[in-house]
């Protein structure tokens, strides 16, 4: 049965929403799974015309769990970044040196390589990238820490705590009508603005560090992946290729028979 009646964009998002609670309604009703599986992902992917590898990639991406650890801190308050996560294999030397690379690139900094047996470092000033071993696997660490808001902080407190200290002192020993209280108010207020300033520093610096290293993780886990596959299917080439060998023999076989009639009839003419 035909409608001819129009919809606005309003009845349409409520006519769309009621079908999808509906449909959600059925699929618990039925005890069916929420949710939709990789390949049923790469059916719709495909046919929004995407590529089924770009839609494995972008999952596999989204399952890589980049872990936040505890960070270096000052007066309860954290003035670094660290993340790790967990590699899904072994890093060899070829894929050590291209996050060394990825590391120099991303940083902008050249920074010292060092080794420790089974564990490898990249190190620049505060920042510190380390792979240790994880089981049969790897485990990639990122640690660093500002160190100019540590230093402001530490020492706005230190000076305030004086001024305010010899401010106390004063008062008390002289009394409250005494001016000579108010000289080391400079000394109370300047330590609060060195402080207020090395605080305010971190958000943006603490943001721009972690979205670093979290795509630094991504990348190497998603070089490895790409390294794995490579691998696969350079094994699968040869088996490939063995297995269209037989073929080419029974093709052969075949034809040369056809062909030997028509010798036979040359040689009586």
């Amino acid at each position: 049965m035909s409608d001819s009646r129009r919809y606005s964009e309003e009845a349409i998002a409520e006519i769309f929403r009621q079908a999808a609670e509906a449909q959600a309604d059925a699929r618990n009703r039925a005890g069916a799974p929420d949710g939709l599986t990789l390949e049923e992902i790469q059916e719709i992917g495909a046919e929004a015309g995407l590529s089924p590898e770009f839609v494995r990639k972008a999952a596999e991406r989204l399952h890589t769990q980049v872990r936040t650890d505890p960070a270096p801190s000052l007066f309860g308050l954290d003035i670094g970044v660290a993340r790790s996560v967990d590699l899904p294999g072994r890093v060899t030397e070829a894929q050590w040196h291209d996050l060394v690379g990825d590391l120099r690139h991303t940083f902008r900094a050249k920074g010292k390589v060092h080794e420790h047996g089974a564990f490898k470092e990249w190190s620049n000033g505060n920042l510190h990238v380390m792979l240790e071993p994880n089981g049969d696997k790897h485990r990639l660490r990122m640690r660093t820490m500002k160190q100019t808001s540590r230093d402001l902080m530490f020492g706005g407190v230190t000076v305030g705590t004086m001024g305010l200290l010899f401010m106390l002192f004063i008062l008390t020993v002289r009394g409250a009508a005494d001016p000579d209280a108010l000289v080391t108010a400079p000394l109370f207020i300047g330590g609060i603005i060195m402080a207020a300033i090395g605080y305010l520093q971190l958000p943006r610096w603490s943001e721009t560090r972690s979205l670093q290293m979290e795509d630094i993780a991504r990348r190497a886990v998603e070089r490895m992946q790409d390294h794995a596959e490579q691998a696969a299917n350079r094994e699968a080439l040869p088996a490939a290729e063995a297995d269209a060998e037989p073929l080419l023999e029974m093709e052969d076989a075949e034809t040369e028979p056809a062909m030997e009639p028509r010798r036979l009839g040359r040689e009586r003419s």
